[in-house]
């Protein structure tokens, strides 16, 4: 048992309109700032070069990995859940305001300015989602509380006991609040993605035509992503439930520190011990090669070759569209159950087109084809892709990792993270990764195959995974002795 904060009116010390408001404020500050950030994570290599775009991209993905590994917890507990969100979105800033000295100076500032840049937005990401997950858990739960009659109306017949009812509540609160949730944070996605091209390219078909825009934009962007931290600081300081019987003397430092090492090894050991998760790790690993594929190349010297620059932005705001379509019905809960394994193995053949066509294809024809437009195909395609990785697979992983969800997690962390640094930091540095230079002098762009093939066989070995776990799960499998038959059945190593 940790200690915890614990105030005795904390729970009724809020009305519902007040802690719904407030959830809503926190979500839009966050939305807007991280929309902003997500923006330029898109268009790196396409503004700042493929080499530093790339490297500084590498970078984010790295220092996210070791944050959320190695600091996360310990950040957040420092800071608190509200304070850990506003610390977080202010390093954010720093990311988006990189490209402002990037954008007006010369090397080797420049290259500082972006490097720097994308440490300390990966630093922020590390521990910002883990204030934000549990301080969304936290609001929700407190709103079920206050709306605890009217959630309870529909209730199932089994659920009966005032501990199996409060769950309930705090379960439908929790899916209403992520619906909430998704509309915004993927809409401003939409909305600054798209920003980049209209107001960023002073001219053509969607351009607003501003010859100042492309200086600006970065501007705007951080004018919005202080504007966005500065709300955060008004959110309510929710403290962590506690039952009044547990609050007791503070002898619990060995559970402290025992809680910091299963932070940082819990990973690991699941993924040793559950055959489930070496299955699994392919969607996420596919996830994190494809996102680097599109980004670091199709978005910087494909689309600038056969569409022109600063039309990334409209393009990668297509993905983020795609995705929210995809993923509002599952967060909704509209999706019947049984048809989950249709979108994981969809999700993973969407992926795999990416890398695949171009392979097939080649971007002669299908930069080509539409004005350079049949480009788009890649983003829906990715955008699919996503909205399956957003969603359905996070589902499936809290499923199929019940019995260990800080491990689940990590493992989330860890496999996205760390195929999306060596994927960004192969093409920073890798004479492999085609330049607009390398599609001028040939007159198409080429096809990148080496890294389009990682994307394939990781996505094919995604599906094929998934399956095979999914037969696992059905069989209540969790050890690797189990699948031997052995009589010495192993146990999870921890329990959350």
């Amino acid at each position: 048992m940790s200690v915890q904060q614990y105030d005795d009116d904390n729970d009724a010390a809020y009305s519902s309109s007040r802690l719904f408001s407030n959830f809503m404020i926190m979500t839009v500050g966050f939305s807007v700032n991280h929309a902003t950030v997500t923006a330029m994570v898109a268009l790196a290599s396409a503004n700042l070069g493929s080499e530093l775009g790339n490297l500084q991209t590498a970078l984010l993905y790295s220092f996210y990995t070791l944050t959320a590994l190695f600091a996360s917890k310990s950040i957040v507990g420092a800071t608190g859940w509200k304070y850990g969100i506003v610390a977080g979105l202010g390093l954010y800033v720093a990311y988006v305001a990189s490209f402002i000295v990037a954008d007006q100076t010369e090397s080797p500032v420049r290259d500082v300015a972006a490097c720097i840049g994308g440490t300390l937005g990966g630093i922020a990401a590390g521990f910002l989602w883990t204030a934000q997950f549990a301080y969304f858990g936290r609001n929700a739960a407190m709103w079920a509380m206050a709306n605890r009659d009217k959630l309870m109306q529909d209730k199932p017949a089994e659920v009966q006991t005032d501990g199996e009812i409060d769950q309930y509540v705090k379960d439908k609160a929790s899916g209403m609040f992520a619906a909430y949730f998704a509309v915004p944070y993927l809409g401003f996605e939409v909305v600054f993605k798209m920003m980049q091209t209209v107001i960023g390219t002073p001219s053509g078909p969607v351009s607003a035509g501003w010859s100042s825009g492309k200086t600006f934009i970065y501007v705007i962007n951080t004018c919005c992503a202080v504007a966005a931290t500065v709300m955060c600081v008004f959110i309510l300081d929710l403290k962590e439930e506690r039952k009044k019987a547990d609050v007791e003397d503070s002898a619990v430092e060995p559970e402290n520190k025992s809680s910091f090492l299963d932070n940082v090894l819990s990973a690991g050991r699941l993924a040793f011990s559950d055959p489930k998760m070496v299955l699994m790790m392919n969607m996420n690993f596919c996830f994190g090669f494809a996102a680097a594929y599109i980004n670091g190349y199709i978005t910087g010297p494909v689309v600038t070759t056969y569409i022109g620059a600063g039309y990334g932005g409209i393009l990668a705001a297509i993905t983020a569209a795609v995705a929210a379509l995809l993923s509002l019905p599952n967060t909704l809960g509209w999706v019947p159950a049984g048809a989950k394994k249709y979108y994981m193995v969809g999700g993973p053949l969407c992926f795999a087109l990416v890398g695949f066509l171009p392979i097939v294809v080649g971007y002669g024809k299908i930069g080509h084809w539409a004005g350079g437009w049949g480009l788009i195909l890649f983003y829906v395609l990715q955008g699919l892709g996503r909205g399956v990785w957003e969603s359905t697979n996070k589902a499936i992983f809290v499923d199929y990792f019940s019995y260990d969800k800080m491990g689940a997690g990590s493992n989330l962390i860890i496999q996205n993270g760390l195929a999306s640094a060596v994927a960004f930091f192969v093409n920073a540095f890798s004479s492999a990764s085609p330049t607009v230079a390398d599609c001028a002098a040939q007159g198409d762009c080429p096809v990148y195959a080496a890294e389009a093939w990682v994307v394939v066989a990781t996505s094919v070995m995604a599906v094929v995974g998934f399956l095979l776990a999914s037969g696992l799960n059905s069989k209540g499998i969790k050890t690797w002795a189990q699948i031997g038959g052995t009589s010495d059945l192993q146990q999870p190593l921890i329990e959350n």
